[in-house]
């Protein structure tokens, strides 16, 4: 908070409303929990997902013109906050709830 608004938190002055409202408004990447789905916007999850499809096509590519059995390995996708590596999908999954809790 205090970086973002130049707003003690500890201050006696701040009021729960105003406490409330600023929360509200944080933007993203400002929440202080790297995990948390909040910490990415909007752009970072549609990069994400450009890079890991570029990754994809690269390793398409590469195993196409290479011969059989000597590919490359099947390239890994950005970690994404809040996903585990097993939970992974292609980021658009993420995308779309991460666009559901910026619009309600």
């Amino acid at each position: 908070m205090q970086a973002h608004y130049g707003v003690d938190t500890l201050d006696p002055a701040l009021t729960l409303r105003k406490l409330w409202v600023l929360l509200q408004r944080l933007p993203p990447g400002a929440w202080s929990d790297p995990t948390s789905e909040a910490s990415w916007s909007i752009e970072a999850y549609l990069l994400a997902a450009a890079v890991d499809r570029m990754a994809e096509l690269s390793w398409i590519t590469a195993t196409v013109n290479s011969k059989k059995g000597q590919g490359p390995k099947r390239p890994k996708p950005i970690p994404r906050p809040g996903v585990t590596a097993k939970k992974q999908d292609d980021g658009l999954g993420s995308l779309m709830a991460a666009m559901k809790e910026v619009t309600t």
